[in-house]
């Protein structure tokens, strides 16, 4: 062989070394997590650094003002139909935050009581004429007490059959320690609902509050138990087809690994009907992912899941069941 052809035979063993170097670096390119509150949807959760990133907020009440923040990237904030956020993805994982507060009081100086600073409040959305009323029990109430307050929209709304109104619900620190609240929502022509809170109260009397899970109560509960690392966990579960096939093939044991810092994954032996929507987590919430997948999350994550149910329990004490490492659960 000449010293040409050598050459040429060297040169192009370079350029095809290089070539599966630069593919081989392309597969395994770093991508970071997006973390979004509710009510944003995006097409995926993680993305390369420099790759573009459209966030989208739908979820727009009348009369309610809306602050969006990261305390991870700097990103423009439009407007089409719904709020849109773009930014490029830095090499750092991004959290999206959103506030809202209610501006439907028309003398807020003048109408709103004055209330302990450590308060804490639920506001909750109803209407005259059928519209749902609440009614709250407290677990220990030697702990935090409450009273219920009706706010109208605008002067003269209360006298509007139909008009719009909020119910809030003031709790108030009686002495430290931590109880469960239970929130009854009832109407004539709307859902029935049983919401569980929180409520802890610390050394200054300052009033924080967890939400736990939402019940329809107009729907047959479902007799399915939840056991991580053999220890039950209390379970609202949906009622749904999803749901319906686990109980049929239950008892199951799946080896749960941990992922995102936000969710423990296990997959099932075999897919079953699933029907996925986008939805944003909560810390609790129990899904399945493309039918064969189940995940428990400790965290927030926006995807296409389907739901299957809730762990009654606080983000706290989940973090500490699911964040600290890879965790056994049995459904029976």
């Amino acid at each position: 062989m000449g010293k040409i052809s050598r050459l040429l035979l060297l040169v192009s063993g370079v350029f095809f070394c290089t070539l599966l170097t630069a593919c081989g670096a392309e597969d395994e390119i770093l991508k970071y997590k997006l973390i979004l509150d509710n009510g944003f949807e995006a097409e995926k959760t993680e993305y390369a650094a420099g790759e573009n990133v459209t966030v989208r907020y739908d979820i727009i009440a009348t009369d309610t003002d809306y602050h969006f923040y990261s305390d991870d990237v700097d990103f423009e904030q439009n407007y089409d139909g719904g709020y849109v956020f773009t930014f490029v993805m830095p090499e750092h994982d991004v959290t999206l935050h959103v506030e809202s507060r209610n501006s439907m009081e028309y003398d807020p100086g003048a109408y709103l009581p004055e209330v302990n600073p450590g308060a804490a409040e639920l506001t909750f959305e109803t209407f005259d004429g059928g519209g749902p009323e609440f009614n709250v029990y407290v677990d220990d109430e030697s702990i935090v007490s409450f009273e219920t307050d009706i706010r109208y929209g605008s002067s003269g709304s209360e006298a509007v059959d139909g008009g719009s109104k909020n119910v809030v619900i003031t709790f108030t620190g009686e002495n430290p320690g931590e109880t469960d609240i239970t929130i009854e929502e009832r109407s004539p022509i709307a859902d029935n609902l049983d919401r569980r809170y929180r409520v802890t109260v610390d050394e200054e009397l300052k009033v924080s509050i967890e939400q736990l899970s939402v019940r329809d109560i107009n729907m047959e509960p479902v007799d399915l138990g939840l056991y991580i690392n053999g220890e039950e966990v209390p379970v609202v579960w949906e009622n749904n087809e999803s749901v319906e096939e686990l109980m049929f093939i239950s008892p199951l044991k799946i080896q749960m690994s941990m992922y995102g810092g936000f969710e423990q994954v296990g997959s099932l032996e075999e897919g079953i009907s699933h029907e996925d929507e986008q939805i944003t987590t909560d810390p609790g919430d129990i899904v399945l992912y493309s039918g064969d997948k189940i995940v428990i999350f400790y965290g927030s994550n926006s995807w296409e899941y389907t739901r299957l149910g809730h762990v009654e329990m606080t983000k706290a004490e989940l973090t500490e069941l699911l964040g600290n490492g890879d965790v056994e659960i049995t459904i029976e």
